[in-house]
């Protein structure tokens, strides 16, 4: 089908449309180029710290303490230019939402309506995006008590009532994938018990079963994709996994199980660019693998979907203080972002 225009926005959107009235595909709708990793934590110690990183020339710098609030044991989403880091307030269970912008680098100004109505702990969140390239709404879970998906309008910034309410929890939380039309989640125990995994419509706003689950564990986390595939973890707990689970969203099965860019591993900050995918941090609790040490580390992973392989970047790391001058020498359990 040949384009007959084809023009790329300066914000980073392709505005090219088809002869027969179609729209760019997923993969190039949004060209990619940088990602963020914001909070997590070392030893107990939740950060309030950003990192960003260029995917151009893998490299990261330190932001600072740009978020409003400490966090771990978190996620977070964002729309083309703000990042929302859910449950801030420091080590547990909080309603509170910081944000920073991902144009100018610095805080954003938080309003009490980006607020959740419940509190968030341990949560993973899947993106809705549009067909012009902007992500519209977010969809959060977590190990929340009730355990509902919580709704969040990028556009207005809003956190809204939750649309579902059916998620089972298996204990440690949830891990997430999305692709454009679907977001799928999971907990602990989701191979063997079907309500701990649930695949989510984003037309309908509709939950529903997936006869398998995309991932193993909720702290094995999952990488998106936009070539129609996620990765979750394979097996493994908090920081014990050595393979990813490469979910078909076509199919809904997995179709291949290669090996994490670092391994062992759990809790990871996941962002990506076009074509990679970039782990920014993460836990790690076994020796035998390419991590640089045990514990919450700054380690960063490029996964590439083409190949389904991936490696651990020696040359490059996440940096920064917490707000009492000490070290971020380590990171897990925060969340990644990335924008145009």
């Amino acid at each position: 089908m040949p384009i007959f225009a084809s023009q790329r926005s300066v914000n980073g959107i392709f505005t090219a449309r088809f002869k027969r009235g179609g729209i760019l595909p997923f993969l190039t709708r949004q060209v990619l180029t940088r990602g963020y990793v914001a909070a997590g934590y070392k030893d107990s110690i939740p950060w309030r710290n950003v990192n960003n990183y260029i995917f151009a020339t893998d490299t990261a710098s330190n932001l600072g303490n740009i978020l409003t609030e400490d966090a771990n044991y978190t996620s977070g989403a964002h729309n083309r230019n703000i990042g929302f880091t859910w449950g801030t307030g420091g080590v547990g269970n909080f309603t509170s939402t910081s944000v920073f912008n991902m144009r100018n680098e610095t805080t954003y100004g938080k309003t009490s309506s980006m607020n959740t109505a419940q509190t968030v702990g341990d949560s993973a969140t899947i993106l809705a995006m549009d067909t012009v390239g902007n992500y519209t709404f977010s969809y959060q879970n977590g190990n929340q008590g009730a355990a509902v998906f919580q709704k969040f309008n990028l556009t207005t910034e809003v956190h809204t009532s939750a649309p579902g309410s059916s998620f089972g929890q298996g204990g440690s939380g949830a891990g997430a994938h999305m692709s454009e039309n679907w977001g799928y989640f999971w907990g602990d125990g989701a191979d063997s018990d079907s309500t701990y995994r649930r695949k989510f419509t984003f037309s309908t706003e509709t939950e529903s079963t997936p006869g398998t689950s995309p991932g193993f564990h909720g702290q094995q986390k999952g990488q998106p994709a936009k070539t129609g595939f996620g990765y979750g973890g394979n097996e493994g707990t908090y920081g014990t996994g050595r393979y990813h689970r490469k979910w078909n969203y076509a199919t809904e099965n997995t179709v291949s199980t290669p090996q994490k860019s670092v391994w062992w591993c759990g809790e990871e900050n996941f962002s990506m660019s076009q074509t990679h995918g970039i782990m920014l941090g993460h836990y790690s609790e076994a020796t035998g693998g390419n991590a640089s040490a045990l514990g919450q580390v700054n380690d960063i992973g490029k996964f590439d979907f083409a190949t389904d392989s991936g490696f651990r970047l020696t040359s490059t790391a996440l940096t920064g203080t917490h707000t009492n001058g000490a070290a971020i020498n380590g990171r897990s359990s925060g969340h990644g972002y990335w924008r145009d």
